[in-house]
């Protein structure tokens, strides 16, 4: 049974979108409501949002986000593509309630051509819906919110078998600003589990050739970059000889370390290996032109060789960056697909506790849509499946006669010894059946002695001492 019902809505370029779902035939064009006070509406809003500090004293809250989806939501979805949108999500709830693990999910296409309108914050898409609106990022289970681009044309390989790889590199040049990443860092380090995922020693300011020299060697499923950057570049540490020279010229203390390379130039990092993933993070303390440079890098990326790519659209304090990791690669660590392990970490963020005995207002701040997920596949990493663990059901140890004919104890399985008659016990080397030393075997007559037994008439064999029965009373009578 099909777990997801998609509806796909395709921004083609300035003005043309396209919507199909799996619910109406066909596809039905429109056209973007481009009117310009909704758009001087929707960037002056976006604009509140980037400029606010949630973790200090936000001035943002719900209501102000509506007002902003909304926005959003009116721009894309006129009149016809809003009504079928909402006609589908009425059927499928109505299918969530006979099969709980449904998912409607939500597709937001960009093409190039409309790479303007992939800069907005489509994160926030209120559903005006009656009797009570939601962002789509809100329905953590019912409802994903995905942004996706066309394929670039790359045959993406399959993930060879073995542990998930993850590699974290460090990017802080001395004389930008002191970025906080330890927490982080040590989260994923802790993500790492003999056979399933391998996380190697993050490596600390490297330069690009020393990154790329890295990903082609070890070969990361996912490259978890944290650093800065500005619309369009992103910052690295000057190869070794350039750093050597510009300390020689300007003197250590005011030699630049960082270089900036071009978002178009990140390609180059992943000409021998393309991971599935890459992660571009700005932590808290990075420059503010990080978050619009990372952003654009994201396109660049997922818009040619990388499958998907994560970055934040707005400065992000560190202990939300630690949940939205942290919960998000456990997602992964599970095998869920990529979308639904953002759904399940947006969720965390809108909730999580921010002091003691304190949990944020849900979905009152700009946290859960600050992180941008593209998408370029909707194939799963495929982590090596973590082993079941065994429980096993304690066994009471089973009793048996004694096979001295003249005794009436009961013998625990495997004991070699009979404790109330003191026979020694092994297993008969011919039918495996339990016999004394001294009597042998009357089922195939291996060791039997003709001695004198005690019969029912009363004669008398001798024999060895007849101990008294074992005090444990048998678990079934002797016949």
């Amino acid at each position: 049974m099909k777990k997801y019902i998609d509806c796909r809505l395709t921004i083609w370029d300035e003005e043309k979108i396209e919507y199909e779902d799996d619910y109406h035939k066909g596809k039905t064009e429109g056209k973007i409501q481009t009117d310009d006070l909704t758009l001087r509406t929707i960037k002056s809003f976006n604009k509140w949002v980037d400029s606010d500090k949630p973790s200090l004293n936000p001035c943002c809250n719900r209501e102000d986000l509506e007002v902003l989806g909304e926005h959003l939501y009116k721009l894309l979805f006129t009149a016809d593509l809003a009504k079928m949108f909402e006609e589908s999500y009425i059927n499928f709830e109505r299918e969530k309630f006979e099969n709980p693990e449904k998912r409607l999910r939500l597709i937001l296409i960009f093409y190039p051509e409309a790479e303007n309108w992939a800069l907005y914050p489509w994160e926030f898409l209120f559903m005006p819906y009656k009797p009570a609106g939601f962002f789509l990022a809100s329905k953590t289970t019912d409802l994903i919110l995905t942004r996706f681009v066309p394929e670039a044309g790359v045959l993406h390989k399959e993930r060879e078998e073995g542990p998930l790889k993850i590699l974290i590199a460090f990017s802080h040049p001395r004389e930008l600003q002191t970025i906080t990443a330890d927490d982080i860092i040590e989260q994923i380090k802790n993500l790492k589990t003999e056979g399933i995922i391998e996380v190697d020693e993050p490596l600390d300011n490297p330069s690009f050739t020393v990154l790329k020299e890295k990903i082609n060697s070890f070969k990361p499923d996912i490259l978890h970059f944290i650093g800065h950057g500005k619309p369009g570049k992103i910052a690295f540490i000057k190869e070794e000889e350039d750093l050597r020279y510009e300390k020689t010229m300007k003197g250590p203390e005011n030699a630049e370390e960082a270089e900036w390379i071009e978002s178009k130039m990140m390609n180059v990092l992943f000409d021998a290996h393309q991971p599935h993933f890459v992660f571009l993070h700005a932590c808290w303390g990075a420059i503010k032109e990080s978050f619009e440079g990372f952003k654009s890098t994201a396109r660049e990326l997922v818009y040619s060789k990388i499958p998907v790519v994560v970055a934040m659209q707005y400065e992000i304090s560190n202990a939300d960056a630690v949940t939205f990791a942290a919960k998000f690669y456990q997602q992964i660590g599970e095998g869920k697909q990529i979308d639904e392990a953002v759904s399940e970490a947006r969720y965390a963020l809108a909730t999580r506790s921010v002091g003691t005995g304190r949990v944020r207002a849900a979905w009152n701040d700009r946290a859960f849509g600050t992180p941008v997920v593209y998408l370029q596949t909707e194939t799963p990493l495929n982590v090596p499946k973590r082993p079941k663990k065994i429980e096993l059901t304690p066994v009471k140890p089973t009793k048996v006669p004694c096979p001295n004919p003249n005794c009436s104890g009961w013998i625990i399985s495997g004991r070699k010894i009979c404790l109330a008659c003191g026979s020694d016990l092994i297993l008969c080397p011919q039918c495996k059946n339990l016999i004394t030393l001294d009597y042998g075997c009357d089922s195939c007559g291996y060791g039997v002695k003709q001695k004198q037994i005690r019969s029912k008439a009363g004669e008398i064999k001798p024999q060895a001492k007849v101990l008294e029965p074992a005090s444990e009373p048998p678990i079934r009578a002797r016949r």
